[in-house]
């Protein structure tokens, strides 16, 4: 305690009785492909497509659409993203693009990297056959069940139809962490006058995901009429309703034209085969909570494990949900009925409190998209109605 010998006026400095929560960041992507040169299998964070340039050359790489995708996606709202350059003397294998854990080369280039992540790998689906780009799919997927905090966009090869691009995607392991994509684009070239460049649709999904994530949130699905396409010149097929009808059911997710609106990106499903984590929005909104659970709330270990404890965690976990609620993350009429937050005696009983731990539960009634709108017409003797 401060001694006070003399009269005046003294500042103490209190310990905050809450800790406000920084909400993580949900909005970074990562791109893995082989440039036209520099820093191989480390992860290169670039802001700009100039920083690009700059790093790795422009659209002359071996491999051939690793920089079209990177161009894409900052012509479609991407602000940050993390660029992995895989093995510059040699058409990358499969293995190249997948890496290795203990050397932390190919995606595992990530490791150390703290963040939720939107992982693209366009070359991939550009010079891999149908067994090696499932490779790369599948290992991609078990380090994203691990991590919970990585996203992939999952591309297929070119010149598929809806029956084999299904064929094929049926295959791939399913997972809430993924997002199946459906045609490829043929873009305006920025490298030639008046020339197009066929790429894979991912790097468009990725930067409209970058753009709503960093002016809303990623409780707003990156799909519909609010967010049509930039740069592109043809879709590579124009999947219609009798297809789509095909593929939505099993959550691929069609680019397709409209006309009056532009080519959009017309589905929001991961591959999940639990209805509860069907829909984009509710898993990276997941995610979200989650890190930002996990980041902010290191200052609880070693503090007493008690009352005063749980009652601070409390306070901070609700303050931030009651935050996220207010800004339309999730649904209710009120806190009450959006989330709750549980850390009591109930929970942590004097056994848990003896092995060192403090439990916390919490709960999120998760906003979903409204996929399906339905008009019911009927008829009666004056007219018609719609309701």
């Amino acid at each position: 305690m401060a001694e006070y010998n003399r009269p005046d006026v003294y500042i103490e400095e209190l310990e905050a009785p809450t800790r406000p929560l920084a909400s993580a960041g949900t909005s970074t992507l990562v791109f893995i492909g082989q440039a036209e040169s520099g820093v191989e299998d480390a992860e290169t964070l670039i802001t700009s497509w100039a920083q690009y340039k700059t790093n790795f050359g422009e659209f002359d790489s071996p491999a051939g659409l690793l920089p079209y995708a990177v161009y894409n996606a900052f012509n479609n709202g991407a602000k940050r993203m993390y660029i992995i350059n895989v093995d510059l003397s040699a058409t990358p294998s499969a293995n190249a693009f997948i890496g290795d854990q203990g050397a932390k080369t190919g995606i595992y280039a990530l490791e150390d990297v703290d963040e939720i992540l939107t992982v693209c790998v366009p070359d991939a689906a550009n010079i891999l056959d149908d067994a090696g780009l499932k490779a790369v799919y599948e290992a991609y997927i078990a380090y994203a069940e691990i991590r919970k905090d990585m996203f992939i966009l999952v591309d297929t090869i070119d010149g598929k139809t809806p029956t084999t691009v299904k064929t094929w995607l049926d295959t791939i392991t399913a997972s809430r962490y993924i997002y199946k994509l459906y045609p490829w684009i043929t873009m305006i070239d920025p490298a030639t006058s008046g020339g197009t460049k066929d790429v894979p649709a991912s790097s468009w999904k990725a930067g409209k995901i970058a753009k709503v994530d960093a002016e809303k949130g990623p409780w707003i699905s990156a799909a519909g009429t609010d967010y049509p396409l930039n740069g592109v010149s043809a879709l590579k097929r124009n999947v219609i309703d009798s297809e789509q009808d095909v593929l939505n059911p099993v959550n691929i997710n069609c680019i397709r034209y409209f006309t009056g609106y532009g080519n959009l990106i017309w589905g929001a499903r991961t591959s999940s085969s639990d209805t509860n984590w069907r829909y984009t929005s509710v898993v990276r909104t997941h995610m979200l909570i989650s890190k930002t659970i996990l980041q902010n709330t290191k200052w609880v270990v070693f503090k007493p494990n008690d009352e005063d404890l749980w009652r601070k965690i409390r306070i901070s976990l609700n303050n931030y949900l009651t935050g996220l609620w207010r800004l339309g993350a999730l649904k209710g009429n009120s806190p009450d009925e959006a989330f709750y937050v549980k850390c009591d005696a109930d929970l942590n009983t004097q056994a848990v409190i003896d092995a060192g731990q403090v439990i916390i539960e919490v709960g999120c009634a998760y906003q979903k998209p409204a996929e399906f709108v339905i008009f019911r017409i009927g008829q009666w003797d004056s007219g018609s109605s719609v309701t």
